[in-house]
């Protein structure tokens, strides 16, 4: 969308094995390093399966550990399919200036109306 003063674009991450890894690393309140030290997967292997780029075995791996974490903490990670999506909101101002926002969203559609209305809002003064 695009106004005299800026320009606003929404783009949903696709939710993906290793973003929901990630997640799960995150909302257990792990690192990196604790998640390598108590699971046996390599801080690489890791990183590489955060970033969508590992193999199954890996992936495997990860996701029966979190699964025993899970378990024995009492921890509930929010299954997949009810997780709020990842959003990335960029605006482009007049001067140069790009403001990039990057978090989880329960309802994309709505919050696509309300920075379509903002917009306009501005568009208008």
């Amino acid at each position: 969308m695009s106004s005299a003063t800026g320009r606003a674009d929404l783009e949903t991450v696709a939710e993906t094995r290793g973003s929901r890894i990630r997640q799960r690393r995150l909302a257990n309140g792990l690192s990196v390093n604790q998640l390598h030290k108590e699971s046996g997967v390599s801080r690489e292997a890791i990183a590489a399966a955060e970033d969508d780029e590992a193999s199954d075995l890996t992936y495997s791996k990860l996701e029966k550990w979190l699964d025993n974490f899970d378990q024995e903490t009492g921890s509930e990670t929010p299954p997949a399919d009810t997780a709020p999506r990842v959003v990335t909101f960029t605006v482009s101002g007049n001067f140069g200036v790009d403001v990039v926002v990057s978090g989880p969203v329960d309802n994309i559609d709505e919050l696509r109306q309300t920075v379509e209305k903002l917009m306009r809002g501005m568009g208008e003064k």
